[in-house]
């Protein structure tokens, strides 16, 4: 069989978009094995440059991160390794298989980093949305008996903490 080479950013993109060892070897000509040691290597490269490459591409219109989309994407990637990784023990020998499985621990790890993560995100979330819920009601209730003093605590909240946008809604 001839090979042909892939970039390391062909892998990646592979890789990305969920392919197994097997399907990758089989779209670009290489087998197996060289798939699964150039995945290793892929691995073992500093995560830093992709890490800013992504945010980069994460950032929502206004320019925030969407932390969200952002979870998603490192999780499909745990996802992705530990598929590769369980393929690998599979064929591996036995000198790599404790490599290997310390690897699958660590991304299991991860996950459920990013799962605990995505929990503190929702609660933080629906915290804010009854602060702000909370702050309406009260701002409409000053409203009603004194519109003055109403305006006078938005006045200070904006001075204070510059949440003037939260609370002019109404």
């Amino acid at each position: 069989m001839v090979e042909r080479l892939i970039t390391d950013e062909e892998l990646q993109a592979y890789l990305d978009e969920g392919l197994t060892v097997t399907e990758i070897a089989q779209r670009s000509g290489l087998t197996k094995g060289g798939i699964s040691k150039r995945v290793k290597k892929l691995r073992e490269k500093p995560v830093v440059p992709t890490v800013v490459r992504n945010t980069q591409a994460l950032k929502s219109p206004e320019g925030r991160l969407d932390a969200m989309s952002q979870l998603d994407h490192i999780n499909r990637l745990c996802n992705t390794e530990l598929d590769i990784l369980q393929e690998s023990l599979q064929d591996c020998d036995p000198s790599q298989r404790a490599s290997l499985m310390r690897q699958q621990l660590a991304h299991v790890q991860e996950v459920r980093a990013q799962i605990k993560l995505l929990a503190d995100i929702a609660s933080a979330v629906t915290h804010y949305e009854e602060v702000k819920k909370f702050q309406q009601i009260v701002l409409e209730e000053l409203g009603n008996v004194v519109p003055e003093a109403r305006d006078r605590v938005i006045a200070r909240l904006e001075k204070r903490s510059h949440v003037g946008s939260l609370l002019t809604d109404s």
